[in-house]
């Protein structure tokens, strides 16, 4: 068994160097790549099967290698797109590159399956089971409709594929049927809860918003993968126009994330004995320290405090507990950015500075200006991560991922040199458990006060409805959806935060 020097110093962010012997299973990423196809109007964009190709290409030279790893690829794992993916598109591309892996493997939706899927196979590679495997994504959403190449969807023709993550509906029928239909109507929500939470106006709030998406559009406007490169500022962010209307209080065009992108990534991981014979060099290697997953109450309805995730919370303790590290050890960052309340509510429960210059909270610039490519984001952070790394050898790196409607977690401590003790992926669940839940009164009618609210928006003609989460005398929490564009126009721009008001039996709102 060989050694490098390594250190788990508390009170740096740069690693203190000690001895430790390398374990031979250890999981490490030796190779990432990315693709992008940045298409005029008019042009017809680069499928997702030929962006995915070119990253895997990428990631296979960026190993150092002397000879390709493809031959040693013994998994295949695909993160599913937001098109309609076939279940033999694992098999498709293993065609393509010429492999022929024992493995393939097809993800479930959402934004936590890069990760989990790199999780899975370093644990199997801390069993000596998995030697080299191959984790790609790509989406084709901008200028087409999301879509792959053609291949057979039929039950007969998935031939090794494997599913991996499991389907949930996200949302109840009460949820439903009271507004919370898509993420951008629900996200806005759980940025009102934080916002009361932190005790801010609305125009204070409105100012850190802008401030904190600014600094990302900073970091994207210098990564050549980036989507969106022009770095707008806080005011310009912020501030509803023709070219950033707004989508849902307080929430515009650029404060969301991006999906019609052609992007595509690739991460290659070997077990570290396993890269050593392929004569990957040891300064190419990124090595997986530790995992943690946690999901909030699954239902955004039952969660006791929306400005809060308490399984962000457990997964963070449980994992820097378990790799002996905290937050303050952690210089690179990227914590996954659908919206910006997805980074505030990481950031509270990490204990991490939302405007801290010396450490950004993205590598990337996040899904609203690197790009949000469905459910692959993580792979660009995992490969931003790999590149930062390698240049700043003495750094740990953290990835959260994230599902749903900041329900799924997903978190990774990363560094060059090794951890002392083997891989684990650690599963924090039993201490949300234990949690105290909100009780939902779906038949309520009667008079509350607003524990949070937006006001959706159309797309041509301004405020349409007016979504609200209203707390009952009895402390229960009930919906309200009010699709009525006179009084949405009328409370638009206003706090309603903690004010009275009726429900009435078909779940309109009125203001007492």
């Amino acid at each position: 068994m060989g050694g490098v020097w390594n250190g788990n110093s508390r009170f740096s962010r740069r690693t203190t160097l000690r001895f430790v012997a390398v374990d031979p299973n250890a999981c490490v990423l030796v190779g990432a790549g990315q693709s992008i196809d940045r298409i005029s109007r008019g042009e017809s964009p680069t499928g997702p099967l030929e962006l995915i190709l070119e990253a895997v290409a990428t990631a296979d030279q960026n190993t150092s290698a002397k000879e390709s790893v493809l031959p040693l690829l013994q998994s295949l794992r695909v993160v599913r797109s937001f098109g309609s993916t076939p279940h033999n598109f694992p098999q498709v591309i293993a065609d393509t590159l010429g492999v022929q892996p024992t493995e393939l493997v097809l993800s479930s939706h959402g934004g936590t399956m890069p990760q989990k899927f790199l999780a899975d196979a370093a644990l199997a590679m801390a069993k000596g089971s998995l030697d080299c495997v191959a984790i790609v994504g790509g989406e084709r959403m901008a200028g087409v409709s999301a879509g792959v190449p053609e291949a057979s969807t039929e039950q007969e023709d998935m031939g090794a594929t494997r599913l991996f993550g499991d389907e949930r509906t996200p949302l109840t029928r009460y949820e439903l049927a009271r507004g919370l239909r898509l993420p951008a109507f629900i996200y806005p929500l759980l940025e009102t809860a934080y916002r009361a939470r932190q005790g801010r106006t609305l125009s204070d709030h409105r100012e850190v918003l802008g401030a904190l998406w600014q600094h990302f559009a900073e970091v994207a406007a210098s990564n050549p993968y980036a989507w969106i490169q022009s770095a707008p500022s806080a005011a310009d962010i912020v501030t509803p126009g023709e070219a950033n209307r707004m989508i849902a209080e307080p929430y515009t065009k650029t404060m969301v994330a991006n999906l019609p992108v052609n992007q595509a990534a690739c991460v290659i991981a070997m077990r570290y004995e396993a890269a050593l014979a392929a004569g990957i060099p040891r300064d190419a290697m990124v090595f997986f320290h530790g995992h943690s997953v946690a999901n909030d109450p699954w239902f955004v309805s039952n969660r006791l405090d929306l400005g809060r995730s308490i399984a962000l919370e457990a997964a963070s303790t449980t994992l820097f507990e378990y790799v002996n590290a905290s937050s303050d050890d952690m210089g690179l960052i990227d914590l996954y950015s659908c919206f910006p309340v997805a980074v505030e509510l990481s950031a509270q429960a990490l204990g991490l500075s939302l405007h801290d210059p010396q450490r950004p909270l993205t590598l990337t610039g996040g899904l609203t200006f690197a790009g949000g490519p469905g459910n692959s984001y993580v792979l660009h952070s995992l490969a931003a991560m790999v590149a930062s790394l390698r240049e700043q050898r003495e750094m740990r790196g953290l990835i959260s991922g994230l599902s749903y409607f900041a329900t799924s977690h997903s978190l990774g401590v990363y560094g060059t040199h090794p951890s002392n003790k083997a891989f684990a992926s650690l599963d924090a669940q039993a201490v949300v458990d234990r949690a105290d839940t909100k009780v939902v009164d779906e038949s309520f009618v009667g008079s509350g006060t607003i524990e949070t609210f937006t006001v959706t928006h159309a797309r041509d003609t301004g405020p349409k409805a007016v979504i609200a989460a209203v707390t009952t005398p009895q402390g229960a929490r009930c919906w309200s959806w009010t699709r009525d564009p006179e009084f949405a126009a009328s409370v638009s721009g206003k706090d309603l935060l903690g004010v009275p008001c009726s429900v009435d039996a078909e779940g309109r709102l009125s203001l007492d």
